[in-house]
């Protein structure tokens, strides 16, 4: 069982390391699941998080408005890709690596991504997941002596997810 995680802290950050990451392991032909967030501008009124390994793209993000500081996040979105990753991950063979796009803010909460970690511990599949810097302490009390911190570069996460780090 491993559970890999880096911090990030600039936004996009870790949604460009992840998809690039998914990108280069689905290339490469290797057994992948899970969901990562499509990069987009900081101003962007959408937000698509893809499902691995088949590709569907939700949009997790209500339209709100240009002007809008609410929390743009759709629920119903998000629980619906949730429930369609956390049922690949089951289905998932031997093996399967596990991306998940983040822990964050709603990970702190109980809520969130917290179940496709713990479904694919669960299931004996590594995981890589980016941590929040300012989530890193809940993240450490609920991964436990589990988690292993990543170098935040695509050779270090590569090699983590082929198992050779």
């Amino acid at each position: 069982m491993r559970l890999g995680f880096f911090l990030y802290s600039e936004h996009g950050q870790a949604e460009r390391l992840m998809h690039a990451l998914a990108e280069k392991l689905l290339q490469a032909g290797l057994p992948l699941v899970g969901l990562t967030v499509e990069p987009a501008e900081e101003e962007a009124r959408t937000k698509f998080v893809r499902l691995l390994p088949g590709g569907e793209r939700i949009n997790i993000w209500q339209d709100l408005g240009q002007d809008t500081t609410s929390c743009r996040l759709n629920p119903g979105a998000l629980e619906s890709a949730l429930e369609i990753t956390r049922r690949a991950i089951e289905a998932a063979p031997p093996g399967a690596i596990v991306l998940i796009n983040k822990f964050g803010k709603h990970e702190t909460e109980s809520s969130g991504t917290r179940i496709l970690i713990g479904a694919a511990l669960e299931a004996d599949l590594p995981v890589l997941v980016p941590v929040a810097n300012d989530a890193r302490t809940v993240f450490e009390a609920f991964a436990g002596d589990f988690a292993e911190e990543v170098t935040p570069s695509p050779a270090a996460l590569e090699a983590f997810a082929k198992g050779t780090a």
